[in-house]
């Protein structure tokens, strides 16, 4: 016999049980309210309004899959929403930044001029291809 697949869409697996974190609803909270309401945050990310109220409130807490979308859908990192300090990694100290965050950013600048860098070389190269082949 063949097993069933689950053909629900992938925001109704956001609402499993997670662990409670102190200040955690009362974080989000203050990210739901500055992002115009309940109402509105719950339509934008396919829960439920009740869904979202008990995390709000404290009785019920998002699975780390539904956190890291809160944390993407505010604009910041899951470590903020959790009220926790995040602890640099040993190149993160080595670098003098803050945070992973901090190193992260860094790493995407970086590869953003070696991409423009690049994208430059192979401009000319094909210029001057082009100029050989005339």
């Amino acid at each position: 016999m063949a097993k069933k697949t689950d053909t629900r869409p992938a925001r109704f697996m956001l609402t499993g049980r997670g662990v409670p974190v102190p200040g955690f609803p009362e974080r989000l909270s203050e990210f739901i309210e500055s992002a115009g309401g309940l109402t509105e945050v719950s339509t934008n990310l396919g829960i439920s309004f009740s869904v979202l109220y008990n995390w709000s409130t404290g009785r019920r807490f998002p699975s780390i899959a539904a956190l890291v979308v809160l944390a993407a859908y505010f604009e910041t990192t899951p470590d903020k929403l959790l009220c926790v300090e995040p602890t640099p990694t040993k190149e993160a100290k080595r670098l003098g930044v803050k945070d992973d965050l901090a190193l992260w950013r860094r790493r995407k600048v970086e590869l953003g001029r070696e991409r423009a860098r690049i994208e430059k070389e192979e401009r000319r190269a094909a210029r001057e291809q082009a100029s050989v082949v005339e």
